[in-house]
């Protein structure tokens, strides 16, 4: 998958593999000063197994791996694959035509392995930024559909990095109700200034956490990104 400026939507389902998102009519705390700087605490190279996350000071970038397979007589036949010098190909057909993937591969039993590389930069910019509260930073990314989702950015007492998110239960445990709900999403209308949203966090919310960056994994210099 190509590097991409995601919008919300697509880190959910690209990073952040949790429970349902919650979503907002405005970035939070409400009237604070945008922020386009990751501030340097927060800055980093870390290595997750194969997987490298890097947090520079106007961009988080994700690369990870996935094993996947997919069966070789359904590749031989659909049009949605393409095998060519021993690489899978992925045919996609919506607005316009388009190829992706190129990932080697070996065959196992009729069953075609290749490992899947993932290439995530969310940038910092008008339509995701951070704001202040305490000595933590809310995330804020504004996704297509002009909704925000707010993330809780900080460094662990660990010295880690955790990144945390509000879940369906906090909204409900502070008895906030959605203006809709959907399938998979809830959207609020709230306007938190700083000092209610620091006494929202120190309730415990922010419970859904999506980074968990340990300081044993983080490395010194940047290594080149393959």
């Amino acid at each position: 998958m190509n590097a991409k400026n995601l919008n919300l939507f697509l880190v959910i389902s690209l990073i952040f593999c949790s429970c349902n998102p919650v979503f907002f009519t405005e970035p939070q705390p409400y009237g604070s000063k945008n922020i386009f700087e990751f501030p340097v605490k927060y800055r980093g190279v870390w290595m997750e197994g194969p997987d490298t996350i890097v947090i520079s000071a106007n961009a988080y970038l994700s690369v990870s791996y996935r094993n996947e397979s997919v069966p070789k007589s359904l590749a031989d036949t659909s049009s949605n694959y393409l095998l060519v010098n021993d690489k899978i190909f992925f045919v996609k057909k919506e607005d316009r035509l388009q190829l992706t993937g190129g990932y080697p591969y070996t065959v196992i039993n009729d069953t075609i392995f290749y490992k899947n590389r993932e290439v995530v930069e969310i940038f910092l910019g008008a339509k995701t930024f951070l704001r202040k509260v305490s000595d933590m930073h809310i995330l804020n990314i504004k996704s297509d559909d002009l909704w925000w989702e707010i993330i809780l950015v900080e460094k662990a007492k660990n010295g880690g990095i955790l990144g945390r998110r509000l879940s369906e239960d906090d909204m409900k445990l502070m008895g906030i109700d959605p203006i809709m709900k959907g399938e998979n999403v809830n959207y609020f209308d709230v306007k938190w200034k700083e000092k209610e949203l620091e006494d929202i966090i120190n309730r415990g919310c922010f419970s859904d956490t999506l980074v968990n960056l340990s300081v044993d994994n983080k490395i010194r210099k940047r290594r080149n990104i393959r």
